[in-house]
């Protein structure tokens, strides 16, 4: 979000002047030219601020909780025993499991010479042209930021329509926007076959229907996806079990098959963000066993529980309400 607030702010009239710090080689846009480099360096600083305001680690302390920084990968050694790379060894009654998710690769050939939006994130300067594979609502933001900072973007989707999990009427829209941007979109363009190094970048063999076609671009990205990070975690040590898309499988409650162990967030399959506070909560409530009603507490369906973040902040897809202190 930082990186597009400073992508759109470079559109807007007299901002050389104001800001007067313009002055690499890395893109151009009007009479302003970007400096990538400074601007990562702020995105970091920004990040860093909100990491060291936001995580409430005095609060945590003063609850007694011990806190284990930079441990490396934990494993189940038992059902109630993990240890860690830095040789930490815990024994508890209870687990929350919170380890996040990882960027699901291709599995084609070539696969190696595709980034992440993480590796997009890093780059020392904006490419010349970049090509993103997936459409979802992380593809979109990377494609969306580095056309605003000058790459000329490519978008492919091999779903029917961008922004899938949006209404057909939103993905119509932000993909006529996209294009009236100089953003290439490509909907249903096919399977992929692999990807071939050249001598600019890359390069992307795709087909439908028997049409074998390809493009180049500097660079390639791929977000198609999470998967839970599991790997190194050792879970049926724990009796813990996980979907067929490899995903921890938990109930209502956030309740994995173990039942001392609970689980949330990405690594349950559970995108939604703004209702991710809420469900990470939960689990720490029905552990203790200390439901609203001295029962455990219900997790919900994700949609529902982003509608409810909505109302309580007085916004709702379903019309306007007052606003709650």
């Amino acid at each position: 979000m930082a990186r597009f607030r400073c992508a759109r702010w470079r559109r807007r009239p007299g901002y050389s002047a104001r800001r007067g710090t313009c002055t690499g080689t890395a893109s151009r846009c009007g009479d302003t030219t970007l400096d990538y480099r400074r601007l990562l360096a702020r995105v970091r600083e920004v990040v860093a601020n909100v990491a060291e305001h936001s995580v409430p680690r005095t609060e945590l302390q003063d609850a007694g909780v011990v806190l284990h920084e930079r441990a490396g990968t934990v494993r189940f050694v038992d059902p109630h025993t993990v240890e860690a790379d830095q040789g930490i060894r815990l024994t508890a009654d209870k687990f929350i499991l919170c380890a996040g998710g990882t960027n699901r690769a291709l599995p084609v050939p070539g696969a190696e010479l595709v980034g992440s939006h993480r590796d997009a994130w890093t780059l020392a300067t904006v490419p010349e042209s970049l090509l993103v594979i997936g459409a979802g609502a992380t593809g979109v933001q990377v494609a969306s930021v580095f056309a605003e900072l000058g790459s000329q973007v490519m978008l492919f989707e091999a779903g029917p329509r961008i922004l899938g999990t949006e209404d057909e009427d939103v993905s119509r829209i932000m993909a006529a926007s996209f294009r009236a941007a100089g953003i290439e979109v490509r909907e249903d363009f096919g399977r992929i076959r692999g990807f071939e190094k050249t001598a600019a970048g890359v390069r992307m063999i795709f087909a439908k229907d028997d049409a074998v076609d390809s493009v180049e671009a500097a660079l390639a990205v791929a977000a198609i996806g999470w998967l839970a990070d599991t790997a190194g975690l050792n879970l049926a040590a724990a009796g813990v079990a996980t979907t067929d898309r490899g995903y921890v499988q938990v109930d209502e409650h956030l309740r994995t098959t173990a039942p001392h162990v609970f689980a949330a967030g990405d690594i349950t399959g559970r995108h939604h963000a703004r209702a991710a506070r809420g469900a990470g909560r939960l689990p720490g409530r029905n552990q203790r066993g200390a439901g609203s009603r001295g029962h455990a507490e219900s997790a919900g369906h994700p949609d529902r529980q982003l509608h409810r973040s909505r109302i309580r902040a007085g916004r709702s897809d379903r019309g306007p309400g007052p606003s709650r202190p």
